[in-house]
């Protein structure tokens, strides 16, 4: 699985998320690059992100690591890279809001290509990133985290 950003002092959880609900679902990098999670899948050797599942075929449960273990709160590029870069190792991730776009969320992530921006777009409370809907920040991490090696 991938390393979680754990910052202490300024990183750390931050309840009651702003939900921008205006907008529509997007696939699009933070800096409108086209990069996109298909691109992170073929990084990872992986062909789908269908996830894992036991010899019998069952799909284990997907949890999220703690919030705070992952989410920066309101945050710069600049800081979000300079975090990741001190890490110093690949698969590093965290989520921050937006400074650009309050309210709006972006999983930024330590590659073999760098350091990539992805949109994470809150419509009606929902999170949609890569073309993929899900329930909650903690429900997309989870995911990412568990299926994905993101």
């Amino acid at each position: 699985m991938a390393d979680m950003m754990r910052m202490s002092g300024s990183g750390g959880a931050i309840g009651g998320f702003q939900r921008d609900k205006l907008g529509s679902p997007s696939t699009g990098s933070e800096d409108g690059g086209g990069i996109d999670l298909g691109d992170i899948a073929q990084e990872l050797d992986q062909d789908e992100f269908d996830g894992p599942t036991t010899l019998n075929g069952d799909r284990p449960a997907i949890t999220a690591p703690p919030e705070s273990e992952w989410y920066h709160g309101r945050l710069d590029r600049f800081s979000a890279e300079q975090r990741l870069k001190s890490a110093s190792r690949l698969g590093s991730y965290l989520v921050r809001e937006s400074d650009r776009k309050p309210g709006s969320y972006v999983l930024s992530y330590s590659g073999r290509t760098g350091i990539n921006h992805f949109r994470i777009t809150a419509v009606c409370g929902d999170f949609y990133i890569g073309g993929r809907q899900f329930f909650s920040l903690s429900d997309l991490v989870g995911y990412y985290t568990s299926c994905s090696d993101l």
